[in-house]
């Protein structure tokens, strides 16, 4: 029987999909000062949607993780910018608004990024981070991976040619200080391909100030 071989494909597929499932808001894709928005874009016709318009949501249940795990993930990266920035990136601290305003969203089990994002922190949208994955750690590396697409030299440029680097630019931007994020368990997704409901993905939302 070929127990191996279907396992090794299921979990294939379950890692294209999951490579999917990232978005970033107000933060850099191809370029440093340049929007992009989301990596899923467009539906094809062929995979069936739960909409707004047509589908009742469900309301996701926070789930518990560590602070100082999100903390140090990211202010790892931060520290292991290469070159070394100078002077040093400061380590983000954690706001409960920001955390707020992250739950607030990825409770609605949406999946794409909160158009209203306005804190008392400033007159702007925060940025924003998403992913759906297995973990709070899977689900940062997915964005933390991006550091393959971009370099030092090529910073001004943004990101290289085609590629997408907007979440990993996020997650070392000098100018952002806090962080806050929200851990999500959905039952149902509302603009999401049916496919990946069967996986049991959680909502991993991070909003970020300076954007």
């Amino acid at each position: 029987m070929c127990w191996v071989g279907v396992l090794a494909s299921r979990d294939d597929i379950y890692d294209r999909l999951l490579a999917r499932l990232t978005g970033r808001s107000d933060r850099r894709q191809q370029s440093p000062k340049e929007e992009r928005g989301m990596h899923l874009v467009g539906k094809p016709l062929s995979i069936n949607y739960r909409s707004n318009s047509n589908y009742k949501r469900s309301i996701g249940t926070p789930l518990d993780f560590s602070i100082d795990e999100i903390l140090s993930l990211h202010n790892t990266a931060r520290h292991e910018v290469s070159p070394p920035a100078d002077p040093p990136i400061p380590d983000l601290i954690w706001d409960n608004e920001l955390a707020n305003k992250a739950e607030e969203w990825a409770k609605g089990c949406i999946w794409g990024h909160n158009p209203n994002r306005m804190t008392s922190l400033g007159n702007s949208n925060v940025g924003e981070n998403i992913a759906l994955n297995s973990g709070v750690s899977p689900g940062f590396k997915t964005w933390a991976d991006e550091i393959t697409d971009w370099t030092y030299d090529n910073y001004h440029d943004g990101c290289k040619t085609g590629e997408t680097c907007g979440h990993y630019t996020q997650i070392i931007w000098a100018e952002t200080t806090k962080i806050g994020c929200a851990y999500v368990k959905c039952d149902d997704y509302v603009d999401l391909p049916d496919v990946y409901n069967q996986y049991n993905l959680k909502y991993l939302v991070c909003n970020y100030y300076p954007p």
